[in-house]
């Protein structure tokens, strides 16, 4: 949640988005969590432990907190596959033997990572 609401932010605020889209793309992600499309877990410290623990094993990764925190949740609750959008949260899912659904643009050959 913290992500989508800070990723909505700034496509708003570099105006590629406009404040009602914002909400519609937010309610959207709240009916789908509340229609059990998509599950929301709560950050415990165990997770934030799991986390600090990744950006040390996956040290040659840029990974960003809220990405670090993401994998240890879903190392947590015995994810196996994640979904993404990004290159570095895509190398790190695969360094912990997670499958990785891609919903980002194609490369430039047109193929899906």
């Amino acid at each position: 949640m913290v992500e989508l609401r800070c990723l909505l932010g700034r496509r708003r605020q570099n105006r590629e988005i406009d404040a009602a889209a914002e909400r519609r793309a937010a309610a959207a992600f709240e009916s789908d969590i509340a229609q059990g499309f998509l599950e929301m877990h709560p950050l415990e410290d165990r997770h934030a432990i799991g986390a600090g623990d990744l950006l040390i094993r996956l040290a040659s990764l840029p990974l960003r907190t809220l990405d670090a925190l993401h994998l240890a949740i879903a190392a947590a609750i015995g994810a196996d596959t994640v979904a993404t959008a990004d290159d570095t949260f895509t190398k790190a899912a695969r360094a912990l033997r997670m499958r990785v659904e891609w919903f980002g643009s194609p490369d430039r050959s047109g193929r899906r990572r």
